[in-house]
């Protein structure tokens, strides 16, 4: 997914190299029905802490434990770059200081 990612921001960067144009904020969706309320809220967000990335978190309801738990582990990664835990949201990161952010 980085690649494609990267595919996709390569033509902002020529917008920025070659016109000196500069996007404050760049959203991406994947497969969710988009709520304006809550892309601005996001974005808001990400000002206000002065965040470098924000992304929204998906979660289930997981039955075992009887309690919701992060969803997009398969993708997500914290800075090291290691998966994210299938867990409930204080126990997903194994990077101690993203853990206690």
């Amino acid at each position: 997914l980085a690649e494609v990612r990267n595919a996709a921001m390569l033509p902002l960067h020529e917008l920025r190299d070659n016109d000196g144009e500069v996007f404050d904020s760049v959203v991406f969706m994947n497969d969710i029905l988009p709520c304006v309320d809550d892309l601005l809220e996001l974005i808001w967000q990400s000002r206000r802490q002065n965040a470098g990335i924000t992304c929204a978190a998906d979660y289930m309801y997981h039955d075992d434990i009887g309690a919701p738990v992060f969803y997009d582990n398969w993708v997500a990664r914290d800075i090291n770059g290691t998966a994210l835990e299938n867990a409930p949201f204080e126990q997903i990161f194994h990077h101690t200081e993203s853990n206690h952010r």
